[in-house]
């Protein structure tokens, strides 16, 4: 795996508010057949990240424990539940768009997230090299 220094944007459209995030982090970056792997440390959070035919996984891995795998695909929405002490939450990932390249790096993401059918904010992650 190549090392790379890994620009990233992240933008969360909330009812009320916008947030933005722009980080960089060391990242390693490799390539098998037609998969592109990305691995980052970013707050005590390790990240994976699996690239293939418009498929994209994101794995968030916290003290040696994974915490969850986010799947985003063009047009298919993705569901998962969160099982906690006060109930379960449904959450609900519709992707809109998803573009990318290896070199140079470049990963766009753009979904709505929902929670227990109701939306709850629109995401946008640019990752740059």
């Amino acid at each position: 795996m190549d090392k790379i220094k890994l620009n990233i944007k992240e933008v969360k459209n909330y009812r009320d508010f916008q947030e933005e995030h722009k980080y960089a982090v060391d990242a390693k970056i490799g390539k098998k057949d037609d998969t592109i792997f990305i691995r980052y440390e970013h707050e005590g959070v390790k990240i994976n990240i699996k690239i293939k035919n418009e498929k994209v996984e994101i794995n968030q891995e916290e003290n040696d424990v994974s915490k969850n795998i986010l799947i985003f695909a063009e047009n298919k929405p993705w569901q998962y539940r969160l099982y906690t002490e006060i109930g379960n939450v449904d959450i609900k990932i519709d992707t809109h768009k998803i573009k990318y390249s290896y070199e140079p790096l470049y990963l766009y993401l753009k979904y709505d997230v929902y929670m227990n059918t109701q939306k709850i904010s629109t995401n946008e992650y640019y990752y740059i090299s």
